[in-house]
Formats: structure tokens, C-alpha cells, sequence
């Protein structure tokens, strides 16, 4: 392993004899929880858009749908349902279209997050702030933003079919307008098909911000000389048995775990990747603390 000069001329003036542990990664919640809103306010748009488009033609299309019991019956309240939910196709995708800023946003948040919480570990861990040369930062922000404009766009499409097919589906089956009105909407956002939407936002955020974390702090130890870790879990019971039984155990990050991919990877995962600091001190490096009495 390659030592970092700055490292070992910083720690041996410190008079440290041992690694620290470094404190547990925090996760960026904050962060998190201010693209969910965000998503929410979009999913909110699409709800209003729906309820403004189709919800003052319902009760026509379905007296169109029962005017006829014959050879002859008026078919043409599917095509009046189908042109009305293109338009609303088009109105929920034209809110997809400026999106890039804000993801930019979020993404530039999620990178200063975890340049202090790495800090952190430096400072406490082997007390010196060391600052490498981050390559990738910009690509891996750009594929953050793309995978997660995809991600949006496919919700959009799924919400308008879906959409669709509850009142083509309603119409077709006689109900009444009242009882398709509550199954596209209820009484609120917390409610109706939108609930759901509003479901697949929150994982969307939550899986999203960790795994740009995860990544972005692969970079940061990568970029000072850190080439192990050890993988550390949430410490709760809704840890995976295929993440728990990985707790404690290093891993190289040119060779990450095949089931689950690094920490932060595998959906919706809550791990962190503690740095092997001893990677930053050749072959004279000093133990290093990972637990009570426990040293490497």
C-alpha cells in the first residue's frame, strides 16, 4: 500500500500511537427529506392537473358510456378519456422537463455533505485534514443527475397511465362518478392512486441521496490513499441478513462484495464504508481502533 507523506509527518507530530475509530458516517437526512418534499410538490402539480382535466367530464363520459344498450351505443367517450389523459401526459412530462437544476442542486449538496463528514473521520481518526485530488466528481454528479431524471420521468409515465386506466377501467364497469373520483384522488395527497405516487417519491429520495453518498464517499477515500474499508451496517433490525453478515468485515474497493455492491449500492441500503486509515501509512502503519479492545 502506498503511504500519504502528509498522513505520516501529521500523525507522528501528534504524538498519536494508535488509529482512532472515526466517528459513525451520518447519513444526510436533511438532505433527503428536502428532495422528497420536492418530489411531493411535483406529484401534488400532477394530481391538480388530473383533478382540473378530468374530473368536470366524468360525469358526461359515463352518460355517454350508457346511452345506448344496443349495436348502436356511443363509443366515443374512450376516445374523448383517451385525447383528455394525452394532454395530461403532456402536462405532468412538460414538470419533468426543468428538473436538472434543482437535481444539480441536491447532488451539490449531497458532495459538501460528505466532504465535512469525511473530515470529520479524518480529524478524529488520525487527526490530520487531508484534501486529495478528487477526479470523477463531475461525471459521477452528472450520472446522479441523469439516473435520477429517468427515475422521475418513468414515475410521471407510470402516473398517467395508471390514470387512465382507473377511469377507462371505472367507466367501463358502471361505477359512479364519486367512486372513481375517490379512487384517483380520496380526499387529499395522502389518499387515492396519488398516495402511492407519493410512496415511490419517498423510496425514490431515500434510495437516491444514500447511494450518491456511498459513492461520493468512495471518491473522497480513494482520493487521499484510502483503498479498504470496513463495512458498517445501521445497527438496526431493519439491516438485511445479506448486509449484516458483511458488519466489521473489509473489503477493497477495487473489489466490491458481488451480492450487494458496495455500501450505500444495494437498494435502499443504510451501510457505510469506516476507512482503513491504515492504508495512508505504507508498512509501518499504526494499529488502528475499530471497536473496544479491537485493533487492526
Amino acid at each position: 500500500m502506498a503511504e500519504n507523506p502528509q498522513a505520516v509527518k501529521e500523525f507522528k507530530q501528534s504524538g498519536k500511537k494508535k488509529i482512532t475509530k472515526p466517528p459513525k458516517f451520518a447519513q444526510p437526512r436533511g438532505i433527503e427529506n428536502e428532495y422528497r418534499k420536492w418530489l411531493y410538490e411535483i406529484i401534488a402539480e400532477w394530481r391538480k392537473a388530473s383533478h382540473d382535466l378530468i374530473d368536470s367530464q366524468l360525469s358526461t363520459w359515463i352518460q355517454q358510456a350508457g346511452t345506448r344498450a344496443d349495436s348502436a351505443r356511443n363509443d366515443d367517450w374512450t376516445d374523448y378519456v383517451a385525447q383528455t389523459v394525452g394532454l395530461l401526459k403532456n402536462t405532468i412530462l412538460e414538470t419533468v422537463s426543468g428538473i436538472k437544476t434543482a437535481l444539480s442542486g441536491f447532488a451539490g449538496r449531497t458532495e459538501q455533505w460528505t466532504q465535512r463528514q469525511f473530515q470529520k473521520m479524518l480529524k478524529q481518526a488520525i487527526g490530520v485534514n487531508l484534501y486529495g485530488v478528487e477526479t470523477g466528481l463531475a461525471s459521477l454528479r452528472n450520472a446522479w443527475i441523469k439516473e435520477n431524471v429517468n427515475l422521475i420521468t418513468k414515475l410521471a409515465e407510470e402516473t398517467h397511465r395508471e390514470v387512465e386506466g382507473i377511469v377507462m377501467r371505472g367507466i367501463s364497469s358502471g361505477n359512479r362518478a364519486e367512486a372513481i373520483r375517490a379512487k384517483l384522488y380520496g380526499s387529499s395527497l395522502e389518499t387515492g392512486r396519488f398516495k402511492k405516487v407519493r410512496n415511490r417519491a419517498a423510496l425514490i429520495a431515500r434510495d437516491q441521496v444514500s447511494k450518491n453518498a456511498g459513492r461520493l464517499m468512495r471518491t473522497r477515500q480513494r482520493s487521499v490513499g484510502v483503498e479498504r474499508y470496513i463495512w458498517r451496517t445501521a445497527e438496526d433490525d431493519r439491516v438485511r441478513e445479506s448486509h449484516l453478515v458483511k458488519d466489521g468485515e473489509i473489503f477493497e474497493w477495487d473489489n466490491p462484495p458481488r451480492d450487494t455492491g458496495h455500501p450505500g449500492e444495494d437498494y435502499q441500503c443504510r451501510c457505510y464504508a469506516e476507512p482503513v486509515f491504515k492504508d495512508l501509512f505504507g508498512e509501518d502503519a499504526p494499529p488502528q481502533v475499530i471497536g473496544k479492545g479491537e485493533t487492526i
